[in-house]
């Protein structure tokens, strides 16, 4: 049926198409999308306030792709960052390396590990490692020479041990051993004959000792416990519980049979690293906390798994097992510097400590890595501040000194 309309047109016009109108975009089409095509020749394209990386992006359902792509390849710049320096490189100058020493292999013999985990430091730079596989302790010079086993083999009876995790330097010259297996603290002599023992009230898995003869205990059960002068109990008191959104990883890494903590002291603070929450904590002699922090990460966006803490005067040294560094902080918590990189030849580092010679050492093991001991330089020192004439290579011609320099990234 045709309207009357209809049949005037096609009686006057003929058989015809429809013209189809077009719509015109709007003002605020105009001036945001259609800017740079339609007034071209009158204006330049109309400003957006957006940054330039999302300018293209106009549908909401891209945006957490987006983000999330642009965040994992920003952690990937940062983590691939850590493994190049940029140094200034002079021709007439050379970059001194930090590694200094690289001691040990994976096995059983004499200056050999397996799963090496708590380190103590001397007054005089003697190193203790305790060797927890090898069910021992060894004593290594400040250079890293091997002087002498304590501990004979696994076992119960006195002067044995069972899976040692930490160790830890008295002054009197004497070691304190976490023997973690049976349950019990035993000192021994730097020569390795047993002083004494005594138990604990639960598995000890770090262990500190500060200037006054105190020793501190880190038990599995999640307790700090507090001996005076002659192993005497003083006290103890709970580490805190976690909670939030990192409470089951943490809770569920608290029930494993092997829990990693770190714990040092210095007659004002106890430093408790605690890697099941991935957390750094500072408490005074009466058990009160007083700082809870998360390490930050050299660099933004990367995570950080704390392994160890020692602490000086005025710094807090903490070894990161995710990203294979070392980093200083103040003891406020805020990231100070980063000691050891991978450049440095820094593998998965467990445990790092201060040296009285102004070096770190640390132990370090992988399932199939190095299972080893390392010597850093750190603090201006001048023990190696030259290289023996033995080591030297032989003269070679002579390259004129300029003033050029480049900025070098050297892959390691």
């Amino acid at each position: 049926m045709v309207d009357s309309q209809s049949q005037l047109r096609l009686k006057r016009l003929g058989p015809c198409a429809v013209e189809i109108r077009q719509s015109y975009p709007s003002n605020h089409l105009l001036n945001t999308e259609c800017s740079h095509r339609v007034f071209k020749s009158v204006h330049p394209s109309a400003h957006s306030c957006r940054p330039s990386s999302q300018q293209d992006k106009h549908d909401s359902q891209h945006w957490p792709a987006f983000l999330l792509a642009f965040g994992l390849k920003q952690t990937q710049q940062d983590v691939q960052a850590l493994h190049y320096k940029v140094q200034q490189f002079r021709f007439e100058d050379k970059p001194k390396d930090k590694l200094l020493h690289s001691v040990g292999q994976r096995g059983s013999s004499e200056g050999y590990f397996c799963y090496p985990r708590g380190l103590s430091v001397a007054s005089d730079g003697e190193l203790a490692i305790a060797d927890t596989e090898n069910h021992r302790v060894q004593l290594f010079n400040s250079a890293g020479v091997f002087k002498n086993i304590i501990g004979r083999g696994k076992g119960s009876a006195p002067g044995e041990l069972d899976s040692p995790l930490d160790v830890a330097w008295m002054p009197t010259g004497n070691y304190a051993v976490a023997d973690t297996g049976n349950s019990r603290v035993q000192i021994f002599r730097p020569k390795g004959s047993l002083r004494m023992m005594f138990l604990t009230r639960a598995a000890p898995v770090a262990i500190a000792c500060d200037a006054g003869h105190n020793i501190i205990v880190v038990s599995e059960a999640r307790q700090i416990e507090m001996y005076r002068k002659g192993c005497k109990f003083d006290k103890s008191f709970p580490i805190d519980t976690p909670t939030g959104a990192k409470s089951a990883a943490a809770a569920a890494a608290i029930a494993s049979p092997v829990q990693m903590y770190s714990v040092a002291a210095n007659r004002q603070l106890i430093a408790l690293c605690d890697t099941a929450c991935g957390v750094v904590r500072l408490f005074d002699y009466d058990g009160v906390c007083k700082l809870t922090f998360e390490p930050a990460a050299s660099r933004p966006g990367l995570a950080v798994l704390p392994t160890s803490v020692d602490l000086s005067a005025d710094l807090l040294l903490i070894a990161d097992a995710t990203n294979h560094t070392v980093n200083a902080y103040a003891l406020t918590g805020e990231f100070h510097q980063q000691a050891l990189g991978p450049v440095d030849d820094l593998g998965n580092v467990q445990c790092a400590r201060f040296t009285p010679e102004g070096h770190l050492a640390v132990t370090e093991f992988a399932a199939n890595g190095l299972h080893c001991l390392k010597i850093f330089r750190f603090a201006p020192c001048d023990c190696h501040s030259e290289r023996p004439t033995s080591a030297k290579k032989d003269k070679s011609t002579p390259i004129p000194k300029t003033h050029y320099t480049s900025d070098l990234v050297v892959p390691q």
